[in-house]
């Protein structure tokens, strides 16, 4: 189990890197943490009309930095599918409440798949974790 500031030390230390690999470095970011045993171990909120998203992380969830940010890589890539929101906010009014909750899971389950197939590919097809695409960027920045 780690604490926030160690969990914290790490993505402060990262996200700008690995934000640049995956070439989200246009969305304005903003990071918390929440310790709610049982809850989330991360969740990405997206509002891609304003290029926003907030990420949140559960500290006492991770035992070590390579689970860190291997989470930080999974939420950031949900800033590529967060278009699907827009899809939502315009279903929501023209559904009952009950019938949007359904196709909220199934929205959710459908962007869940998309961020781990896209896991599996860069990990198994490329050969990239989070760790490697950071090491990447900072290697093409040494180099000039």
């Amino acid at each position: 189990m780690m604490s926030e500031a160690e969990v914290r030390a790490i993505i402060d230390e990262n996200i700008c890197d690995l934000r640049a690999a995956l070439g989200v470095h246009e969305w304005s970011i903003d990071v918390g943490y929440s310790t709610s045993p049982g809850g989330s171990v991360a969740t990405c909120t997206a509002d891609p009309k304003r290029h926003r998203a907030t990420l949140v992380f559960n500290p006492g969830e991770f035992d070590d930095e390579s689970e860190v940010l291997q989470f930080l890589l999974h939420e950031l890539l949900h800033l590529y599918n967060a278009e699907v929101h827009l899809y939502s906010d315009a279903v929501h009014p023209l559904v009952s409440e009950r019938e949007f909750a359904t196709l909220e899971v199934f929205r959710t389950n459908a962007t869940e798949h998309i961020v781990h197939c896209i896991e599996c590919l860069l990990k198994h097809t490329f050969n990239k974790t989070a760790k490697k695409l950071i090491a990447a960027v900072r290697r093409r920045e040494a180099k000039g």
